[in-house]
């Protein structure tokens, strides 16, 4: 990768991607609508870790001598995007340009609607950008591991044989989506494919679990400290029952001594991984582009919602903190609360990853990290936005 385009560089995940290949010496152009900014304020969120403007990152890494640079838009916007891609000329474009909350998207019609309708628009106007201005773009699009839902065979990377009537066939693995959210990913996995068909596009489709921890570099491990970054560069960390994803808002939880959340039983299982490993997993897909079609299972391990929970008081008490009790909510959701969870995943070892981190000592450096902000997760426990509000079984208009 020489040239890369980031689309959602201002998000938790892009801003990370954004910053690392900058910091490995290419040339980045980022583009965002600040959307998922304005979302999670609209829910009465906020980052509790502050960030800074996506114009102060530019300047900031471009003072220091990285080669970033941001555009302002809307992905809706075929003609913008078209036109952005015309001058940037990338050799490489990172597809995280989306609405990424599954809660938000259950929340009402308007909600779903917005989801649905931002999510596949993007993604169409990036295909057909594409395949009229060169398709020889390498893409590399996040999807979710949440197409798959919770089957009770292995998950395959993809495809499986069949064999039906006496018939054998290679077929994509079926997708059973949890969400709105899920469905809209399953609608751009199936507008991929089809454009990868006819127009010979290059897209690598990422089936990505739930990604964790606000830090792209080791540090804190063991009795050694290293800081690879710059001060005010940080990603956003969200602990709201809509964006804060479960082991954020379980070590936001424990850190003000709030009761950890399990919905359910918390036998339900996916996918995790930290946000380094994300990065990482991310950047060995964009430096050995995809042939056509590939689809790749993205995560380091498989947990339970109950293990997280165990986990994070572990850590905590180990801190010398207060550890809060363990409560079990009525699940919001419809989901299996009990079931196997077993997905292949061999492209990304066959590529080198390597999980860079344990769980624990990534679940320390997230506690850590937030001591400084209590103040910011109590206001969010008095919103009460620590807590279930969101339900799956019936939507608001």
């Amino acid at each position: 990768m020489k040239r890369v385009m980031i689309l959602g560089s201002d998000g938790y995940i892009g801003w990370a991607l954004s910053k690392s290949l900058s910091f490995a010496g290419i040339s980045v152009l980022g583009i965002d609508n600040y959307s998922r900014r304005k979302l999670v304020a609209e829910v009465g969120g906020l980052s509790v870790i502050p960030i800074q403007s996506s114009r102060q990152r530019e300047k900031l890494l471009r003072e220091n001598g990285y080669d970033f640079s941001f555009v302002e838009g809307d992905l809706t916007d075929y003609l913008f995007l078209h036109d952005e891609i015309k001058k940037f000329k990338p050799d490489t474009i990172f597809h995280l340009g989306q609405q990424p909350s599954a809660p938000y998207s259950m929340r009402g019609v308007r909600e779903a609607v917005f989801t649905q309708s931002n999510n596949i628009i993007t993604t169409l106007n990036l295909i057909h950008a594409v395949q009229f201005l060169d398709s020889n773009i390498s893409i590399v699009k996040i999807a979710t591991a949440g197409e798959w839902g919770t089957p009770n065979i292995p998950i395959s990377e993809g495809w499986m044989e069949i064999e039906y009537k006496g018939k054998k066939d290679t077929v994509p693995f079926p997708k059973q989506p949890g969400s709105f959210y899920h469905c809209a990913k399953v609608f751009d996995s199936i507008n991929i494919e089809l454009a990868c068909k006819i127009w010979g596009l290059n897209v690598t489709n990422v089936y990505q679990g739930v990604v964790f921890g606000n830090n792209i570099n080791p540090r804190r491990i063991g009795s050694d400290t290293i800081f690879d970054s710059l001060e005010g560069a940080e990603t956003r960390l969200d602990v709201d029952e809509c964006f804060g994803t479960v082991i954020h808002r379980f070590c936001a939880q424990a850190i003000i001594n709030h009761p950890i959340t399990v919905y359910g039983s918390g036998g339900q299982k996916r996918g995790f991984l930290p946000l380094r490993d994300s990065v990482q997993c991310l950047t060995l897909l964009g430096n050995n582009p995809a042939k056509g079609y590939r689809i790749v299972n993205q995560f380091a391990e498989i947990y339970s919602i109950n293990q997280l929970a165990i986990t994070v008081l572990e850590v905590l008490k180990g801190m010398g903190q207060r550890v809060p009790r363990i409560t079990n909510f009525n699940n919001p959701r419809v989901e299996k609360e009990e079931h196997e969870y077993e997905v292949e995943r061999e492209i990304l070892k066959q590529l080198g990853y390597t999980p860079s981190i344990s769980l624990k000592d990534e679940i320390r450096n997230i506690l850590e990290d937030l001591v400084e902000h209590r103040k910011l997760i109590f206001v969010l426990k008095e919103s009460s936005l620590l807590s279930p509000v969101t339900k799956w079984k019936k939507g608001n208009l």
